[in-house]
């Protein structure tokens, strides 16, 4: 794993007019979970040189990192113009790599956008031209996205199959990493069917392989999810111990977006804890810093889990403040799955607008469970099911 210093190190010392794009777009990913203000400011500078020197290759890879960002941000009509750009670009260039990775970039954009049939047709396209490239690292991810994918749809039957592929694949091509990303998603969809004991035994094994592989990066999200599954059980203070070292690690390194997360799963625990006053300095903390650093994403999540925190301390004022602020940045991003959770905290806070809301939410649910089967139908087509 690259560090930072490298990164920017390659960067100066390059010479040759290309070679200085390659470099600026490498660190522009690397940036993306570090430092988004400066990724933006870097990938618009590196994509004007590119285009001024005539370097598709450089060009495509800046659109496509520049989509990443406005998908961070949440804006996500100009990560579709992006994406749609550094796909039609790839395609007619030829680069393959650029050309999976943007229609995994669609696929999650459409995610968001909660067109669920969209994003499975996308994933499998992508899976398609991973094969047909004999990327078995390609491929491997792109059964994690799918696995992840049917995860969030309630599909779990159809989620291992697509994980335990990935694995197969990993372990018979010895890659390790891509070995631990399977077996985590596998130990997701035990905590999500309830069989916690098993995904804790799983992620504690993914630690340990982790550590004998020296991956430090991956360490924070394999805590991140054994900190989940612990509250899930009700251990809160083994949860407590294990967020305590992810963030620890995230605040070292540079992995904002992890870090960003497991400060929201701190503020859920302490008040687990009887400390209100941690937990509130804990989601404070944390709306802080997404909307400091430019992520709407999180900052609307960790907005719905402090107006559910207010709620459960009665501050209901502050509460329907959280609730609506939620509401009006899903509506602007077009994040309609966060909808109908924040629909039905409103209802529950404005008596008098409760029919309003609640058959706003009743109808995205429904809505929502129509995408989910067509979805199915189609991973189930892909799978020979």
């Amino acid at each position: 794993m690259k560090t930072l210093e490298s990164l920017e190190a390659t960067l100066k010392a390059a010479q040759e007019p290309h070679a200085q794009v390659d470099a600026a777009n490498t660190l522009a990913e690397y940036l993306a979970r570090a430092d988004l203000v400066r990724c933006g400011l870097l990938v618009e500078e590196t994509l004007a040189k590119a285009q001024q020197l005539g370097y598709r290759l450089g060009e495509a890879t800046a659109l496509r990192q520049r989509a990443v960002c406005s998908l961070i941000q949440a804006d996500l009509e100009a990560a579709d113009t992006d994406y749609q750009a550094a796909l039609a670009l790839s395609r007619q260039e030829g680069f393959g790599e650029i050309e999976a990775s943007c229609l995994l970039g669609l696929s999650t954009l459409r995610r968001k956008e909660t067109n669920y049939p969209e994003a499975m047709s996308l994933l499998l396209e992508a899976h398609r031209l991973r094969q047909q490239q004999a990327d078995v690292r390609g491929e491997v991810a792109t059964l994690n996205n799918l696995g992840a994918l049917c995860v969030e749809l309630g599909s779990y039957d159809q989620a291992t199959v697509f994980l335990l592929e990935g694995l197969r694949l990993a372990r018979e091509h010895v890659l390790p990493e891509y070995e631990i990303f399977c077996l985590s998603n596998l130990a997701g969809i035990k905590r999500e069917a309830g069989e916690l004991d098993g995904a804790v035994m799983d992620l504690l094994a993914c630690l340990e392989r982790a550590q004998e592989l020296e991956n430090h990066y991956v360490r924070p999200h394999l805590l991140a999810s054994l900190c989940e599954t612990y509250l899930k059980q009700g251990q809160i203070e083994d949860a407590l111990r294990v967020n305590e070292e992810a963030l620890a690690l995230a605040s070292a390194g540079t992995d904002r977006q992890v870090e960003l997360s497991l400060l929201v799963h701190l503020g859920i625990i302490c008040d687990e804890l009887g400390m209100p006053e941690a937990a509130e300095a804990a989601f404070t903390r944390a709306l802080d810093r997404t909307k400091r650093l430019g992520d709407r994403e999180r900052h609307l999540e960790t907005l719905c889990q402090a107006a559910a925190f207010y709620q459960r301390h009665q501050r209901n004022a502050e509460a329907r403040q959280a609730f609506h602020e939620a509401l009006d940045q899903a509506q602007f991003a077009g994040a309609r799955r966060h909808l109908a959770r924040i629909l039905r905290g409103l209802a529950s806070l404005e008596p008098e607008s409760l029919v309003h809301y609640e058959s706003q939410a009743e109808a995205i649910e429904i809505e929502l469970k129509q995408q989910a089967l067509k979805s199915n139908q189609l991973a189930q087509a892909a799978q020979g099911l």
